[in-house]
């Protein structure tokens, strides 16, 4: 590519290149301190109550759906019972 920015890198040679970086070497330094902070953010979830409050939602929402479900069936049968009485069965 004849643009400027090609040659400009190019022309970096000596002390001017760039340095290759060793990721060989950073990588395990990279490791143990994803996992630090992996590990601090589980102890401010668990410290603020975060996983007692969602279970608790998550349990609600469950036993509301469980609610509505019987309700709807109890309403089916009840129009079953209707339609039987009054001759109508399907």
């Amino acid at each position: 590519c004849g643009c400027v920015a090609s040659r400009s890198i190019a022309a970096m040679e000596g002390k001017a290149a760039l340095p290759v970086p060793n990721y060989a070497r950073r990588y395990p330094l990279l490791c143990g301190t994803m996992f630090l902070a992996g590990a601090a953010f589980e102890v401010v979830l668990i410290k603020t109550g975060f996983y007692n409050v969602y279970g608790v939602n998550a349990g609600q929402a469950k036993a509301d759906e469980a609610d509505k479900e019987e309700a709807f069936w109890m309403g089916v049968a009840e129009r079953r019972m209707k339609r039987q009485a009054g001759g109508q069965i399907f």
